[in-house]
């Protein structure tokens, strides 16, 4: 098969995340503070840290409070 259209990008930030994609990444995030946690530090580089703390403020962004409204909204239904 030859592709026909040019190679794009797709690693570009979306402006919103979607609310299943937040509940994997933040399931995500408590696992890995949980097995640091219990193994005693084995994220212990600096470039860990800062790699953690950017995907938690990627998470926080004001660009995701709609998602996280959503998400808030669905997880209070019975």
């Amino acid at each position: 098969m030859i592709a026909t259209q040019p190679i794009t990008n797709d690693t570009k930030r979306p402006s919103e995340i979607d609310k299943g994609d937040l509940l994997i990444a933040v399931n995500i995030l408590l696992t890995l503070a949980e097995y640091n946690n219990a193994s005693q530090g084995n994220i212990s580089s600096e470039e860990d840290v800062h790699n953690f703390a950017t995907v938690v403020s990627n998470l926080l962004d004001p660009g995701n409070t709609i998602t996280w409204q959503n998400l808030e909204q669905v997880r209070a239904l019975p």
